[in-house]
């Protein structure tokens, strides 16, 4: 009877605890997701500079920071004469990103 006891103690001990430490995980990932966000923020010139170097087409999968700039970067791209001509996602899973060179006046065959 007394195992039963502790037992039940536990458990509601457990769902009590179990939400907060969660609740304190989550905000720790969104602390520091938006930190890592504003950096590339800050870095987003030479980022995509890196990235969108002449090749007729870019693929990019987004990383969960890089999905704070999705917008700023798909601009930085057209900014770079990139159109964004697809976007991939399975279920849930992570974005991709693809991009081809406009007017560089070549044809495909």
């Amino acid at each position: 009877m007394e195992v039963l006891i502790v037992l039940v103690l536990v458990g509601i001990l457990g769902a009590l605890v179990l939400p907060i430490v969660g609740a304190w995980l989550g905000f720790g990932l969104f602390l520091s997701t938006s930190k890592k966000a504003a950096k590339l923020r800050d870095e987003l010139g030479p980022w995509l500079d890196e990235r969108f170097d002449g090749r007729p087409v870019v693929t990019h999968t987004l990383t969960m920071v890089e999905e704070d700039v999705r917008g700023e970067i798909i601009e930085g791209a057209a900014g770079r004469g990139y159109a964004l001509t697809n976007t991939i996602q399975s279920g849930k899973g992570p974005v991709t990103l693809v991009f081809e060179k406009r007017g560089d006046g070549s044809s495909a065959v």
